[in-house]
């Protein structure tokens, strides 16, 4: 009874030292989250200027209003847009939609792919969107050029 007395008070020790590095692995995912929201929001300010400039040698679209916008929907949900540049091309509206990303991945370029369908029903216009990163795998280059082609890729070479 004494080995089995033993055993519950170490089965206790391990329950409680499981439940503090969970909470240690929360805090550390919330804390790369925050590096890397910090990364990203790095990225765009520092493109932010030589979007206009880009927008019209890449797509012939003259930047009318640039910023990062939260674009919400009739039912109250909302995407966060990294970079939305409204302008005219031919005298008609178009939209410069980037995200940006240091490293972007196939998962991104899905994220980023399902944010476009819903901007569609909002932003009444032609969309060029734009998948920015510090650097492409050759996976990803290809997975986006196969799977979603609409979406132009650009490596920033503006460096932290």
């Amino acid at each position: 009874s004494q080995r089995m007395e033993e055993l519950a008070q170490a089965q206790t020790k391990t329950e409680s030292e499981v439940r503090k590095l969970a909470k240690s692995h929360r805090e550390l995912k919330t804390q790369v989250a925050g590096l890397s929201d910090s990364v990203g929001y790095g990225l765009e300010d520092r493109l932010m200027p030589y979007i206009p400039e880009y927008a019209r040698l890449e797509f012939g679209l003259e930047v009318e209003a640039l910023e990062r916008k939260n674009v919400v929907y009739p039912d109250g949900k909302y995407d966060e847009v990294n970079i939305l540049a409204r302008g005219k091309l031919n005298g008609e509206t178009g939209y410069l939609v980037g995200e940006c990303k240091a490293k972007p991945g196939k998962k991104d370029a899905d994220r980023f792919a399902s944010m476009l369908t819903r901007l569609s029903s909002v932003l009444q216009g032609r969309m060029f969107p734009v998948l920015i990163g510090y650097t492409f795998a050759p996976e990803v280059e290809n997975y986006v050029t196969e799977k979603h082609p609409h979406i132009h890729m650009a490596l920033s070479l503006i460096h932290i």
